[in-house]
Parts: structure tokens; C-alpha cells; sequence
């Protein structure tokens, strides 16, 4: 019996080491292959924005960034375009070389062709009547015609572009007919 005993104490000590060893090979390799600590999540917290609502959120905030420099820009317009009206007031009552170049300077400043074409009407018409005695019809036509240049390329439009031409050649005309 002792026999017996003695084998069964020799076998359980084999196999509690090829188990150890086993366990030991196995938790070699794991450590190789992940990492002995895992990564902890990153949690947002519950209020905190995701990606796609900043992204969304900034989209917002450059709109309302363009949308006021647009409408700073169209005030600056509408300023301009005040300016114009009423030194057009003050060149009414005194239509002289030195009023006109400004008043179409003013116009062409106002970065508007509607203006600058209406602008541009009106001198020549005064002209016409004779109320502005110190230009000639070539200056005139010349002041008009390069001041038009100053006119952002937007506001150029085809249909203002046909009305000076035509104040012009009127004008021009009137110059050789007084030849």
C-alpha cells in the first residue's frame, strides 16, 4: 500500500508541474501578444458635444460671421450710395467742372452701376440744358468714361454698360458737331 501511496504522490507531483509549467507558458505568451493592463474607455461626459455637433456648431458660427460681413458691407454700400444722393443736392444748386468731378467720383465710389449710370443721366442732361458752362463734351465724355473703370467688374452690367456708351456718343457727337 505504501507502494501505491508513493506513486500516486510522484504522479500528482508530475502533473501538478506540467500543469504549472503549461499555465506559465500560456501567460508568457499572452503578455507578448496584450498588453498587461487594458486601455481604460474614454467616456464623454453626458452634456459634452460629439464630433459631428462642434463640426455643425462651427459651420454656424462662420455663417454668422459671413452673414455679418455681408451686412456690414451692404450698410457700407448703403452709406455710400447716401453719400452720392446727397452731394448730388449740393451740385444741383451749383453745377460747375469742380462739383461734377466729384459728384462723379462720388458715383463711382459707390461701387453701383445703377447709380453711376443715373449719376452719369443727369450730368449729361445738365450739360446739355448748358448748365455746366466750364466742361467741354470731350471732358466730360472722358471723365465719364474712365471713372466707369472703377466700378467693381460685378456691377459693369451689360445694360449699364449700353446706357453710358450711349450718354457718351451723344456727348461725343455733340463735341464734333461744335468742331
Amino acid at each position: 500500500m505504501l507502494f501505491l501511496l508513493t506513486i500516486l504522490v510522484v504522479l500528482t507531483a508530475g502533473v501538478s508541474i506540467a500543469v504549472w509549467l503549461k499555465v506559465q507558458k500560456s501567460r508568457q505568451t499572452l503578455s507578448t501578444n496584450y498588453p498587461k493592463e487594458l486601455e481604460i474607455p474614454k467616456f464623454r461626459s453626458l452634456f459634452e458635444p460629439d464630433e459631428a455637433e462642434i463640426r455643425a456648431f462651427e459651420r454656424e458660427e462662420k455663417a454668422k460671421e459671413l452673414a455679418q460681413k455681408l451686412e456690414d458691407f451692404n450698410r457700407q454700400l448703403a452709406k455710400k450710395s447716401e453719400s452720392v444722393r446727397e452731394f448730388q443736392k449740393v451740385w444741383r444748386a451749383l453745377p460747375n467742372r469742380k462739383n461734377t468731378v466729384e459728384l462723379i467720383k462720388l458715383a463711382s465710389q459707390s461701387e453701383s452701376g445703377e447709380i453711376y449710370l443715373r449719376v452719369a443721366n443727369e450730368i449729361s442732361e445738365f450739360w446739355k440744358e448748358g448748365k455746366i458752362i466750364d466742361l467741354s463734351a470731350h471732358d466730360l465724355a472722358e471723365i465719364l468714361e474712365s471713372h466707369f473703370w472703377l466700378i467693381p467688374n460685378k456691377q459693369r452690367t451689360s445694360g449699364v454698360k449700353f446706357g453710358l456708351h450711349q450718354e457718351l456718343a451723344s456727348l461725343r457727337s455733340k463735341f464734333s458737331e461744335k468742331k
